[in-house]
């Protein structure tokens, strides 16, 4: 895309004294090449990038050879797959390629579960850039591929969801704009390595929705006005970090039935229930969060042996609110947090043998609350 500068310099004719000067940036946009629906299979000559190539290499939208130095390039390109199709399908593809600044609209079919503004199956080493796809069933859709990369995409009103990975490894979602996809904005299921970041995603049922999940960082992602921020479900050894949760219709960050991931440095803020909520997960580490303005800051239910370090927790809106509130758990370590202006800075239930030590919880109705059943604990040098 070819961009141009043109400085008008002028005087204006009652201000002699003052020089104006404006600067105005002329974009001119490419055509956009209006294309029917594609389908490339590398494994059937008729129709792989090769056959593919011949057809269209003289076209101003198709270029490459399909090498890492010379990737395939589609551009400037529009496919409207009028609800009975994908608009880009590839399958069984190694070669190296690009699709960019491209638009993928009304894809769909009977089926429509399994059509996508771009389809990628068993597909390696594509990157997916500056494009467009929306009012299909899902924006962009990735079976088992690895070496993708999905960034400075904008996706929107798509029926199930805006980017759908399974049983894909090793790829990249990045500065990907996201918003009014009715399921998700981002889908991961039985995927592992994968790195989530950067992302702005708005108006889902749930921002990011991690299904069996393994290795994967998700980072500086911008969850905001979804049902659910983050949706964390059987998930294991990944990295949660530095995200930003807010204005969420529940919960900023559902965690159920995972186990030993990291949780650091997010944020989760005016979330209408809990800012990170833990159900039936063990051994995760929690540390240097912030949960402020939330229904309840942190809370564990059938959670055990998890690690609670050095988070922050203000100003919970709940009738009762909590700073940290356990319920059926047991064997976790709260250690130097802060919480405060709460109603209760600590509260138990039904929880036993937990360490809970050099925490400050002043301000709080209660510092701390503890049932009859909650036995056990290790209350010490904590600040009221």
């Amino acid at each position: 895309m070819k961009s141009k500068v043109k400085l008008i310099f002028f005087i204006p004719i009652f201000y002699s004294i003052a020089l104006s000067v404006i600067i105005i940036h002329i974009v001119e946009n490419p055509l956009i090449y209006n294309i029917e629906p594609v389908l490339i299979d590398d494994s059937d000559p008729n129709i792989d990038w090769a056959n593919f190539a011949s057809l269209y290499s003289s076209t101003p939208w198709f270029k490459g050879s399909g090498t890492i130095n010379d990737p395939y390039i589609i551009e400037y390109i529009k496919i409207d797959a009028e609800n009975i199709r994908n608009c880009l399908f590839i399958r069984n593809s190694n070669a190296s390629f690009i699709i960019r600044n491209s638009k993928f609209i009304q894809s769909g079919g009977q089926d429509m579960f399994f059509y996508a503004g771009i389809f990628l199956n068993n597909v390696t080493n594509g990157k997916l850039i500056s494009n467009t796809c929306s009012d299909n069933w899902i924006g962009i859709y990735l079976g088992n591929c690895a070496n993708i990369l999905i960034s400075d995409n904008f996706l929107a009103r798509n029926g199930y969801g805006g980017i759908y990975l399974t049983s894909s490894y090793n790829n990249t979602i990045s500065s990907n704009i996201i918003w009014s996809c009715n399921y998700a904005g981002v889908f991961i299921s039985a995927s592992n390595e994968n790195e989530i970041y950067r992302n702005a995603i708005s108006y889902n049922q749930y921002g990011i929705y991690l299904n069996f999940a393994q290795n994967s960082i998700l980072s500086e992602n911008d969850l905001f006005d979804n049902t659910f921020g983050m949706y964390i479900l059987y998930c294991f050894n990944n990295l949660v970090k530095n995200n930003h949760a807010y204005n969420n219709r529940y919960y900023g960050y559902y965690v159920f039935d995972s186990h030993s991931n990291i949780l650091f440095e997010n944020k989760a803020e005016y979330n209408n229930s809990t800012g990170l909520y833990f159900l039936e997960s063990r051994f995760n580490n929690v540390s240097r969060n912030i949960s402020n303005y939330n229904y309840n800051g942190f809370e564990l239910s059938e959670s055990h042996n998890n690690t609670f370090e050095e988070n922050l927790s203000k100003f919970s809106f709940a009738f009762f609110s909590e700073g940290i509130g356990l319920t059926n758990s047991n064997y976790n370590n709260i250690t130097r947090n802060n919480f405060t202006n709460n109603v209760y800075g600590v509260y138990l239930w039904s929880s036993s043998d937990n360490i809970i030590i050099e925490n400050y919880l002043i301000e709080n109705t209660a510092a701390i609350f503890y049932d009859p059943s909650s036995t056990g604990n290790i209350f010490e040098n904590n600040t009221e």
